[in-house]
């Protein structure tokens, strides 16, 4: 029942655009999956297919320091 994951972003301030992927119902209770580091929101793809086929809302995250973020990048030391 999986389908590909649907990509959106959320816009914070001073221009951050933070990226995030998306699988299952969206009208479900949401696991969120924050990676580590040197990893991005794809690292949870098992994972995240598979809290959805259970019947949640997965939703994978890049973090600030990743690339497909934007934004000034000073602030993320700032965190």
């Amino acid at each position: 029942m999986t389908t590909a994951p649907e990509s959106f972003s959320i816009q914070g301030p001073g221009g951050v655009r933070i990226v995030a992927d998306r699988l299952g119902d969206p009208r479900a209770r949401a696991v969120v999956f924050l990676h580590g580091g040197g990893q991005t929101r794809r690292s949870w793809g098992r994972a995240a297919a598979a809290v959805a086929e259970r019947g949640w809302q997965a939703v994978t995250v890049d973090l600030r320091a990743t690339a497909s973020r934007t934004g000034p990048t000073k602030a993320t030391t700032a965190w």
